[in-house]
This record gives C-alpha cells, structure tokens and sequence, in this order.
C-alpha cells in the first residue's frame, strides 16, 4: 500500500478533487466580485455626477463657475451624504468654459449648454449646465454614463454601443446625454439622446 494511503494522507485524486472545486468557485466568485465592484463604483460615480451638477448650478448664480469652487462645494455635498470623495480632483479641460475634474474610475465634465426650450423660459438668458461622467479607461471597474443637467432628469447610459471612454476621441460632446426630439423610442422614464443613445432616467 502507498505510504500517503498509510498515513492517511490526501492522495493524487482527492488533490485533483480539491482543485476542480476551487477552480469552480473561482470561475462562479470572480465575475460575481467583479459585478459587485462595478455596481459600486458606478453607484458613488452617480451621487458625485449630482452633487457636481447642484455645486456648479449654485456657482453659476453667482458668476462663470472655477474648479476650486465646484471642487471644494462638491466634496462637502458629497461628504454630508457619505459619499467618498476624496479622490476626485481637477484636470485641465481643453475647451473654455468646460470644469473637468476625475477620479481613479471616472471622469466629470461640468459644461454650459444651450437651454432646453422645452423646460427653460425664452427670457432666462442664463446658461443651463450639465455633468457628463464617463469611464477613464478600458480598465475602469465603471462602464456606465451618467448625466446631470439643471434643466432635465438625471438619467444613465450602459455605454456598450460606443465605448465612451478618456479625453481623446472617444470623449462624449457636450449635450451628449440631452434629450433629442421625440422619437418611437421615448417613453416615461428613458428616451434617445442628441448622441443617439437610449437613456434611462431615474
């Protein structure tokens, strides 16, 4: 008889046994972890998309928006609804006008767009201001877009048909996430934007 039989040792086929189940596990745990982890982080990138929006809104009333100011005003909003914020700093936009500000996952853009007749009142000639949050990278764990205006619902995209992603060519424009004229597509709570993606608003 083998000694490890003798011993009462784990032999080669129980090894093999014990490796399938754990490559098993992996193979179920691993994705499950994955999803969790980019629930979350698209989670929080969606309360810092809002509290970007309600900081540089609140600015505007008082002259043209700088980073400093939405910076420090968003990381208070976002610190008295527990959301982490601490992370997030600004980056240097490439358009006037336009607040960019990033943190590991994502990427906040604050911009001036053209009213929304639909909502906006033809005399206020004040800009509305929307955040577009977008991933950094391929890598990022968050996939989704999310959208903020002042003027409009909140809403998000999966961003599976166009990728959106980094400062480069694959950047979403501004008014990306506004609605376009109603289409077959509308309903309650999702629509098409100018970008030609379903939207959903919630």
């Amino acid at each position: 008889m083998s000694e490890w039989r003798k011993r009462g040792g784990i032999g080669p086929m129980r090894w093999h046994l014990l490796a399938g189940i754990a490559a098993c596990a992996a193979s179920v745990g691993a994705p499950w972890l994955s999803a969790t982890r980019s629930a979350r982080v698209e989670d929080r990138c969606s309360e810092l998309t809002t509290c970007l929006a309600t900081s540089v809104q609140d600015a505007a009333r008082h002259g043209e928006p700088d980073h400093d100011h939405v910076l420090a005003r968003t990381v208070a909003f976002a610190g008295a609804l527990g959301v982490f914020a601490a992370d997030l700093e600004a980056r240097p936009s490439s358009e006037a006008g336009w607040l960019l500000f990033a943190n590991k996952h994502y990427l906040f853009r604050a911009a001036p767009i053209a009213p929304d007749p639909a909502r906006r009142h033809a005399e206020d000639a004040r800009p509305a201001y929307e955040v577009l949050a977008w991933p950094v990278d391929a890598q990022s764990a968050g996939h989704a877009m999310f959208y903020a205006a002042e003027d409009a619902p909140r809403s998000y995209t999966r961003n599976l048909a166009r990728g959106y992603q980094g400062v480069g060519d694959r950047m979403a424009a501004p008014g990306h996430g506004r609605r376009r004229a109603a289409t077959e597509f509308d309903q309650t709570h999702s629509y098409r934007s100018i970008g030609d993606d379903r939207w959903i608003c919630y």
